[in-house]
């Protein structure tokens, strides 16, 4: 640990900082050399383990060949190859890949993608892009304003624009206190009333994350949700944005998370899988109609980045990928999260304090409920995650939860996303950390 100190911003202001001093697969540890378990890949980064040497070097090698050459004038051969990687992967149509730093410009570069395609047609009045409540597309205002967090709506409203959200597919917590299918997918049709209610003539976009992230715990849909909202969004001629950050290259046992569906987004956004926290890195992949309508208009984008297609990080995500491929990682990561879910239920059945666990691959997720049974949630005032990520820290392993699971800003959940290099004994260990974690932080009257 170490006191904070003038110069230096860090996301929590209070009390010391853990140093990170180095990384070796699954594994963390700090200067004083105490091992932690990334049992969450960094912030759902990390797929293929920490301290691989043959990304560093694919860096340090390209970094001596050519560091940084600007997007307004060139293109660059790691650029040019992860490109054309991507696409192989992507479904069917989305061709054209601009790159970013991170996954909250990956959102803005998609709402302002999405805008331009509309201007394109002629159709300048379609603006307003629809979100889902417990949804987060990224930390800029812009990404913030399409997400449907409460709390960090909460603090920048004042400089949101007016936004619409829609119900979140959540099963378990149902905002219509329907049930599945005897529901239609109300979840899913909700869109429809969003897009009347704006004036479908002014709705340029739909964004969603395939399978929820942190703030909304691993959320899946139930069967049909996607094919509807696809045929939604062609039926009112609005984009549908994938938000792929978090699932994108590999982490739901699949190359892209919306892959488990029949349904085929305009743009994907992705990020932290692609170079697996080697380097700063994100894309929006576009489909081909999206991208002829500009090719065929101005002819260019609107918006440029200073570090867009970087030579350095292009090589690191080049590189991972072509690690993951030869490891066939994505489909370890499937069995891995196959054999990691069957072990979190087991404990979720002998905790006091687990209602569900979800999530597919190695994107899963714990719902911590003060009566599971009852179906009743902690109050946000018990912090009740915040203390089971704060336990198991103590214990040695690495956790991130989130908040307003069941309803904002109420219920609680705890996020499991490791590197796809998990090994069971490795998964076993989670699991038991965890159990522990859960029993020590919230039994009654701690």
């Amino acid at each position: 640990m170490t006191k904070r100190r003038g110069g230096l911003l860090h996301g929590d202001w209070s009390g010391t900082w853990p140093v990170a001093e180095t990384g070796a697969g699954v594994y963390l540890y700090d200067r004083d050399g105490r091992q932690f378990l990334d049992a969450v890949g960094g912030a759902h980064v990390v797929t293929i383990g920490h301290g691989v040497s043959e990304i560093a070097n694919a860096m340090a090698e390209q970094a001596r060949k050519l560091a940084y050459a600007s997007s307004r004038t060139w293109v660059n051969e790691p650029q040019l190859e992860l490109a054309e990687l991507i696409r192989s992967r992507t479904p069917p149509g989305l061709v054209w890949v601009y790159f970013t730093s991170s996954g909250s410009e990956a959102a803005e570069m998609a709402m302002q993608l999405a805008r331009q395609y509309h201007l394109e047609r002629n159709e300048p009045e379609r603006h307003r892009i629809i979100g889902r409540w417990h949804s987060y597309h990224g930390g800029t205002l812009g990404a913030v304003g399409m997400g449907g967090h409460a709390v960090h709506r909460s603090r920048l409203e004042p400089y949101l624009p007016r936004a619409r959200h829609v119900a979140s597919p959540q099963c378990a917590h149902c905002p219509f206190d329907l049930n599945h299918p005897s529901c239609e997918i109300k979840c899913a049709t909700d869109l429809v009333d969003a897009i009347e209610h704006a004036g479908h003539e002014t709705v340029a976009a739909f964004i969603a994350e395939p399978i929820g992230g942190t703030t909304s715990g691993a959320l899946e849909p139930p069967t049909g949700y996607y094919e509807s909202i696809r045929s939604i969004c062609d039926e009112y001629g609005i984009l549908f944005i994938a938000d792929e950050v978090v699932t994108g290259f590999g982490r739901t046992g699949r190359d892209f998370a919306i892959q488990h569906w029949n349904a085929i987004p305009d743009l994907i956004l992705c990020s932290k899988g692609l170079a697996s926290g080697y380097a700063p890195l994100g894309a929006v992949v576009v489909h081909e109609r999206v991208a002829d309508t500009i090719r065929d208009g101005t002819g260019s984008v609107s918006l440029r980045m200073t570090y867009s297609g970087h030579p350095v990080s292009c090589a690191a995500g080049l590189a991972v990928q072509r690690h993951i491929a030869d490891l066939h990682l994505v489909d370890r990561c499937a069995s891995m999260g196959d054999y990691l879910k069957e072990r979190l239920t087991e404990m979720g059945k002998a905790s006091a304090f687990v209602s569900e666990v979800r999530g597919r691959g190695l994107l899963l997720a714990v719902e911590l409920a003060a009566e599971p049974d009852r179906g009743v949630a902690f109050p946000r005032i018990e912090r009740a995650q915040e203390r089971v990520v704060a336990e198991a820290f103590r214990r040695g392993m690495l956790l991130m939860g989130g908040s307003g699971t069941a309803s904002s800003p109420d219920g609680d959940h705890i996020l499991i996303s490791p590197p796809f290099i998990l090994t069971e004994a490795e998964g076993d260990l989670l699991v038991e950390l965890l159990q522990q974690s859960i029993a020590a932080a919230l039994v009654e009257g701690h």
